[in-house]
């Protein structure tokens, strides 16, 4: 009980000071924040050995709220991740659901009709939900570019990097697994 305390008190502080940092930025520069969501779907393939096998492969959908401007953003979300262990005997599935803190940056001013380069991290916690595991940090950093369609939506491609943590891996006491791969996705 205090662990899920302790990610409630972490969880509000950094939406207070997403809200600070937000409505200071506002103020100071006169560039207006706007609301953004983004969902995503990813496949990345294992970069490392994990329990002797040659890598556990990762399925990603995640999804990202937050404020913007023409230069970088801000948000917090939810992802579900499902591994998949790689191994001619049938292997393991394992499935956790993270909650995330992201930033992202435009390198080129972002126009609401335009094409653009961007670069995002986030960082994030994963309870314990689904047996295999007690809990879990993740990370992940990528490299995309969006297009706008001619409605003004938004499409995107990306490479990225994910890192997942867990503690009390199948009796293992850390296990880190590491993947590299594409994702595609639609923003608002």
């Amino acid at each position: 009980m205090k662990k899920h305390m302790r990610m409630i008190k972490i969880w509000m502080f950094i939406a207070f000071t997403f809200i600070s940092i937000s409505a200071s930025a506002q103020v100071q520069s006169g560039k207006r924040f706007n609301f953004f969501n983004r969902t995503e779907v990813s496949y990345s393939l294992a970069i490392n050995e994990v329990l002797g096998t040659s890598g556990i492969n990762a399925f990603r959908i995640k999804t990202i709220f937050g404020k913007q401007n023409s230069f970088f953003g801000i948000g917090g979300g939810i992802a579900t991740t499902s591994f998949n262990t790689i191994d001619r005997s049938g292997g393991g599935n394992y499935n956790t659901i993270s909650f995330l803190a992201d930033a992202h940056a435009f390198p080129f001013k972002r126009e609401d009709r335009g094409n653009n380069i961007f670069l995002k991290a986030a960082a994030g916690y994963s309870p314990r939900i689904f047996n295999g595991y007690d809990q879990g940090f993740t990370y992940d950093a990528g490299l995309g570019y969006i297009i706008t369609t001619k409605k003004g939506g938004r499409l995107f491609i990306q490479a990225l990097y994910l890192q997942q943590n867990l503690s009390q891996f199948n009796f293992i006491e850390t296990v880190k697994l590491q993947s590299v791969g594409l994702g595609v996705g639609i923003g608002f």
